[in-house]
């Protein structure tokens, strides 16, 4: 029996059938070492259970350093991101609710014989906030990428073959435009980007809308509605209003990222690439999120009236913010136009109006003269209706107006409101 018990110890210690990670190894051999100390000493073998016992010591040694947690600093990790809207006027913020929380996983390690089952935990500096301020020149549609620099990711083996990992965000995350991370990619980096062109390749990734008019991956947004404005309108779009257009859940949504870090993780990554997946985000409806849409050309109104901007916003499920997509231009041809006046004709300014066309629902609002417009549409039928911030939510009684779209230019009839409709 002894002889058995001996041969099944050795075995599991030299890492046969069982062998896992260099930790996993160590403390199946700890195990085992003690389970076969406590046999020979019930047997009465004491030279044996004093092999065993200075066998055990020389395992307890390797499982504590083979266990020791492993900590790495991750390069680069993408957070959230801010879009920012057309127009001089514009400008977007996020700040992250209670709710929201980055859902890391990985399969890294499985190979080698350690599983992560549970998300990465993730610490964050409380009270973060991205904002951006108007500016007369960008990128229509830019995305900033909120990125965190330096976060170590501690990794450790509590239980043979179970992994468990943390990040921890020390500093505040920077703001990085996607512009100047595809020109970091192309060999052309701004000063302001210190990051190997690699890394940029894979913030550039993080991009939900690749191409210009083109669509994010099924199941990774889904479209909350759609807006227009332009002369002398401001439109305010907060959280609560995009939450109420927020659609069902689609397909399970995921993004596969390659992080970079500044060493190996022995068993667990790819030399220093630590293959993670970000799945659904904890805050399942946008929250935190603010768009001011606006834009105005100072003294030069014939050129301002004919800058309109369109704009469709969407929630990204993976990070748990709102973006914003430019629709593609030149495909619909028709225009409405309208006014919104009080029962005595006088203008009334900075109300929303909404028009539904088939499945397109776009607010839009009055400008100072009480007119309104809506551009980039498709010939039929349309109904024409003012709104609060909840579109929603409209007035009862007889402002409603039907049109007719043709090709061109078509004019609403005159809504009449008592007062400004909020």
């Amino acid at each position: 029996m002894r002889t058995i018990i001996w041969a099944l110890m050795s075995t599991l210690a030299a890492g046969g059938a069982a062998r896992a990670t260099e930790c996993g190894e160590a403390r199946q051999a700890v195990q085992h070492l003690r389970a076969a100390i406590g046999f020979e000493q019930s047997a009465g073998h004491k030279k044996e259970a004093a092999e065993a016992q200075s066998k055990l010591k020389s395992f307890e040694k390797k499982l504590k350093d083979a266990c020791a947690p492993r900590k790495v600093t991750i390069v680069a990790l993408p957070l959230a991101y801010v879009s920012l809207p057309p127009g001089n006027l514009s400008k977007a913020g996020f700040q992250p609710s209670a709710d929201w929380k980055l859902k890391i996983t990985t399969l890294a390690g499985s190979a080698a014989g350690v599983v992560f089952t549970d998300p990465a935990a993730l610490d964050v500096p409380a009270g973060l906030k991205w904002e951006t301020e108007p500016q007369a020149k960008k990128s229509e549609g830019e995305i900033w990428l909120a990125v965190a620099e330096g976060a170590t990711l501690t990794v450790e083996e509590p239980q043979a073959g179970k992994g468990t990992w943390r990040i921890e965000v020390k500093s505040r995350p920077l703001l990085y435009p996607m512009s100047k991370l595809a020109a970091c990619v192309a060999g052309k980096p701004d000063p302001s980007v210190k990051l190997p062109g690699a890394v940029c390749s894979m913030l550039l990734s993080v991009d939900p809308i690749a191409t210009t008019g083109g669509l994010p991956d099924r199941g990774r947004a889904v479209p909350l509605g759609e807006w227009q404005y332009g002369w002398h309108s401001t439109l305010d779009v907060g959280g609560d209003e995009i939450a109420e257009a927020a659609p069902a859940e689609g397909p399970p949504p995921r993004l596969d990222l390659a992080l970079e870090l500044s060493s190996p993780l022995p068993g667990i990554s790819d030399g220093k690439k630590l293959a993670v997946t970000l799945e659904a985000n904890a805050q399942d409806k946008p929250s935190g999120a603010t768009f001011k849409l606006g834009h105005g050309c100072g003294d030069d109104d014939e050129a301002c009236e004919k800058a309109r901007f369109s704009t469709e916003v969407w929630y990204d499920r993976v990070f748990g913010v709102p973006f914003l997509r430019v629709p593609p231009s030149g495909v619909a041809q028709a225009r409405l136009v309208g006014k919104v006046t009080d029962r005595l004709a006088k203008p009334v300014a900075g109300q929303r109006v909404l028009m539904t066309s088939g499945a397109r629902r776009i607010v839009t609002a009055t400008d100072d003269l009480g007119d309104y417009r809506f551009d980039a549409l498709s010939a039929g039928d349309a109904t024409v209706v003012p709104c609060g911030k909840n579109p929603a939510n409209v007035p009862t009684g007889d402002e409603t107006r039907n049109v007719r779209l043709g090709l061109g230019e078509t004019k609403a009839p005159v809504i009449y409101i008592n007062k400004l409709f909020e």
